[in-house]
């Protein structure tokens, strides 16, 4: 049986159209964790890969550090709120982190380490697969965002980057 914080993540869209027996099993593999406000979730640049975090409440923001000006100040990206996920560009890129994540208020969250997600791939968890839908669905609406305001940046006017070719 689930561990009782866990009740949390069963009302989340995530976990929508998922057997209860395999999603009980797939959310007791992930661990709860709180953040106080200013505590980092996610570093820029750190060595180790982060895991990804489901933020049940509370707000943070993600920044990224300025290429032509390192030394600056970040470039605010996005402030998000609970609820919603983080870490997902870097648990499907197995990258090391893109962003700075902290915590603007006390943040709870759920977190599925990487270790856990490799072995929950192995066992080829039937959960799994529809989870990652869903956090893929979250980062395709990331990108969209993303794109829109590159265009509101650039007036709409620009040429196109033309993207490498494989």
């Amino acid at each position: 049986m689930a561990a009782m914080p866990h009740i949390d993540l069963l009302e989340l869209p995530y976990f929508t159209g998922i057997d209860i027996g395999d999603l009980v099993s797939l959310i007791d593999a992930m661990k709860p964790r709180q953040f106080a406000a200013g505590e980092c979730l996610i570093v820029e640049g750190a060595a180790q890969y982060p895991p990804l975090y489901i933020i049940t409440k509370g707000l943070i923001d993600i920044t990224q550090i300025n290429p032509e000006a390192p030394k600056g100040p970040p470039c605010l990206l996005a402030q998000h709120e609970g609820p919603t996920l983080i870490g997902e560009v870097e648990l499907f890129l197995a990258r090391s982190p893109i962003s700075t994540v902290r915590a603007i208020t006390q943040v709870s969250t759920f977190v599925l380490e990487r270790d856990v997600f490799a072995a929950l791939r192995e066992q080829k968890h039937p959960a799994l697969l529809p989870f990652l839908f869903h956090v893929a669905q979250v980062a395709c609406a990331r990108l969209v965002h993303s794109d829109q305001m590159v265009v509101r940046a650039l007036g709409g006017h620009d040429e196109p980057a033309l993207a490498p070719r494989p």
